[in-house]
Order: C-alpha cells, then structure tokens, then sequence
C-alpha cells in the first residue's frame, strides 16, 4: 500500500512540475522513502501516520535482529502545502516505554487550538516536564505503544505513541536534549497504519 502512495505522491510532483525542495533534507517521496528503507534496513516496520485522512508523517524502525545492537529508526514528515518530504530526525536505536495511560499527571497538553499548552515546563509535582507531558499524551490515547526516539541529527529527540485500537490515533512529542523541561507536543493525527518488511522498488 505504501509504495502505491508514493507513487502517485511521485505522478502528482512530476505532473505539478515540482522539484526537490530547497529546504535542506527535504526531497520527493520516492526517494525520501528508499533513502529510510535503505537505512533501516530491508527487516523493518513502518507506521503511516495520517492527519485528516492524508498521510502526512512516516516512521521507519528496524527489526530487531538477534546479537545486533542497532535498532535504527527515520522520521520523514510532508509539510503543509508541500508534495515532498523532508528528514526530520534518525539514529541508531530506540526504546520501548511503558504504556502508563492510567497515570494521573498534572498539566493538561495539546496542539495549538486545543484550549491547552503546547509544552510543558517543571509540573508542580515535581516531574519533568518531560515525563508529565507523555503522560498526558499517553492518558489521551489509552492504551497505546510508546517509543523513545534519540535524534542523532539535531538537539532535539521524539517520543511517539500509538492508540492499539483498531484506528491507531497518535501523538509526537518534541524534547530539547538541552532541558528535559522543555517539550511540546510537535504533532498528532487520527489514524495510522503499520507495514511490515516493506520495500521500496
């Protein structure tokens, strides 16, 4: 189903007369997309993230493969108004995090629009702002699946979370490496879809 995506993601630039983008990372989608198949690995999983019925987000995460310590990982995300697709983060491993939906934190998070912070500072429970945050993504969700992604490209890591229902709504956070106190919620959609071995032609 993905590559099908990407092809006609491909007829649509070609036929709109688009290029690669000027921003840097940022190219069509055929390519982004073998470029993170390649990095990953041919033994991986992806998750179509979709906001508002488009697919705007892709993850990429390596299997893990027995007496290999890599679990490599690429996020690719399409910005508003853009037909390409641009590197947003990479590394070498990831983590698998306890699902806590039923914590109680103590701020309240979402996206510009929804009445409440974008980021979190120190909660006044004395958690980082961090953790309180992912907890409050977790809690929106339910019971979900959560990763921790180390970002080898910049000074900023992801922490993503996927509802297990059957939709599969999910939220990405944004954390400055700097100050664990500083993390806003970067994203979030209402559907996703998980491939498994997927090869890009």
């Amino acid at each position: 189903m993905l590559r099908y995506i990407s092809a006609i993601v491909l007829c649509m630039v070609a036929s709109a007369g688009v290029g690669v983008e000027k921003e840097n990372n940022c190219s069509d989608a055929v390519e982004q997309i073998s470029s993170a198949v390649k990095f990953v690995g041919s033994s991986n999983y992806v998750f179509e993230l979709k906001r508002e019925r488009s697919v705007n987000v892709l993850l990429f995460l390596q299997k893990p493969m027995p007496g290999s310590e890599h679990m490599r990982w690429r996020l690719i995300e399409r910005p508003i108004e853009s037909l390409n697709y641009c590197l947003r983060g990479q590394g070498e491993k990831f983590i698998l995090l306890k699902d806590m939906h039923l914590s109680n934190p103590y701020g309240k998070y979402g996206m510009p629009g929804s009445g409440y912070s974008r980021c979190a500072g120190k909660s006044g429970n004395g958690l980082p702002g961090s953790l309180d945050i992912r907890l409050w993504a977790n809690r929106e969700l339910g019971d979900s699946i959560v990763y921790d992604l180390p970002n080898e490209l910049a000074k900023n890591d992801y922490v993503f979370l996927a509802s297990t229902d059957s939709v599969g709504a999910w939220i990405l956070l944004d954390s400055s490496t700097d100050n664990l106190d500083d993390t806003c919620y970067y994203s979030r959609g209402d559907a996703s879809g998980i491939h498994e071995d997927f090869k890009a032609k």
